[in-house]
């Protein structure tokens, strides 16, 4: 296929796609008016595969995110094996989470990516060559050509959900597990050396997109945000979304890797829309907020501490697992999360105890840290700094 007429299918691919999220008939008269659009989309993509073409997936992958998202953070880079057989397993909320999911997996020069099979990813030669595409009736190829490329000792990158999936940045993520195919186990059976390693990605769908006039007005759930992505795709304002990718520890699969990998997605995803709750409730009219990221390599122990001890006067919860947790005073409410390198808190009060509440909460932050000298420095809503507290003020 020459370059033109892979610009060709790339642009009836998208045409096509956008008939089918704005909900238009399928006719000469829709084609034409979704022409431009498609066609400028098809020369963004010719673009990216160029870049993967002379400088492999993370090229094509930087350019993509910088182009189509406001940021993107990795947490956990560092966890992914440098060398021998690894089958990453990941959620699938669409958009962008392939590049995300790429520029996580740098380190593996020799990625390849299972993917449904698609004229538009048939188009798109740099990136097709690390592919390996399913179709409806060649399945059991795929396993075979998937556990070729882990017997040589590369890196595969797998979807078990076959589908999009929801952005746990939007709305609940943990429950769609339930629907992962089970390959898994036939990806990971008997090969020697092989580990599996968990990513989860979210923050890919734009809140501002998903409040468009006409895309509140879609249902079912699917379509609509189908409808926004494409809104996002087409224009920069809605290119607003902040990615994040949460790298898991690397394991040996055992005798049921399918519940292993499930369960260690599931904290996953749970920590990750965590971490989305935890911003959007600085937005809650009803109070006033303030945030403070307190630097130290302990987060979890100190975060737990402090639970602990307020729990004495005070409803506390602190989940080990998802790194979070969740303190209820009569007049506040104090979010914890433990981040790397820090531990986030995120209080809300009535305006009158705000300032009282960030003097308790850290005050007993700074005399728990014998080890580190603990800073805790409160930033209100709209940027006004909020109290302070050092070691030497205690």
């Amino acid at each position: 296929m020459s370059r033109r007429q892979r610009l060709a299918a790339l642009t009836a691919a998208n045409s096509a796609d956008l008939i089918r999220a704005f909900g238009l008939p399928a006719n000469p008269v829709a084609g034409a008016l979704l022409w431009p659009p498609a066609r400028r989309f098809a020369r963004q993509v010719q673009h990216l595969d160029d870049l993967v073409a002379a400088g492999g997936l993370p090229a094509g992958a930087r350019w993509a995110l910088q182009t189509f998202t406001r940021s993107l953070t990795t947490v956990g880079r560092e966890r992914v094996p440098a060398d021998g057989p690894l089958l990453a397993v990941a959620n699938h909320p669409g958009l962008t989470d392939a590049m995300a999911l790429m520029l996580a997996l740098e380190s593996r020069p020799d990625l390849k990516i299972v993917a449904l099979d698609r004229p538009f990813l048939r188009a798109i030669a740099a990136l097709a060559d690390r592919l390996l595409l399913v179709g409806d009736h060649d399945r059991v190829a795929l396993i075979h050509a998937a556990r070729a490329h882990l017997a040589a000792g590369g890196a595969l990158l797998t979807f078990p959900a076959g589908a999009i999936e929801p952005d746990p940045s939007i709305r609940s993520a943990r429950t769609a597990l339930a629907d992962w195919s089970p390959s898994v186990r036939a990806l990971s059976r008997g090969l020697p050396g092989l580990r599996v390693q968990p990513l989860a990605v979210g923050g890919v769908l734009s809140t501002t997109a998903l409040a468009a006039p006409f895309v509140r007005r879609i249902v079912p759930t699917a379509d609509r945000e189908y409808a926004a992505a494409t809104l996002q795709v087409l224009l920069r304002r809605y290119r607003d979304t902040d990615t994040t990718v949460l790298v898991g520890e690397p394991f040996m699969p055992g005798p049921d890797v399918v519940a292993e990998v499930h369960a260690r997605m599931d904290r996953l995803i749970a920590r990750l829309e965590y971490r989305y709750s935890f911003v959007s409730k600085l937005g809650d009219p009803m109070s006033t907020a303030s945030t403070a990221s307190v630097t130290t390599d302990r987060p979890g122990r100190y975060a737990k501490q402090l639970v602990s001890h307020m729990s004495r006067k005070a409803q506390g919860i602190w989940d080990d697992e998802a790194g979070n947790g969740t303190i209820t005073f009569t007049n506040a409410d104090l979010t914890l999360a433990a981040a790397d390198g820090a531990l986030l808190l995120a209080l809300q009060a009535d305006p009158e105890h705000l300032e009282l509440m960030e003097d308790v909460v850290g005050r007993h932050l700074v005399r728990f840290g014998t080890h580190d000298e603990l800073v805790v420095e409160w930033v209100r809503e709209g940027g006004a700094a909020g109290t302070v507290q050092r070691k030497s003020e205690d």
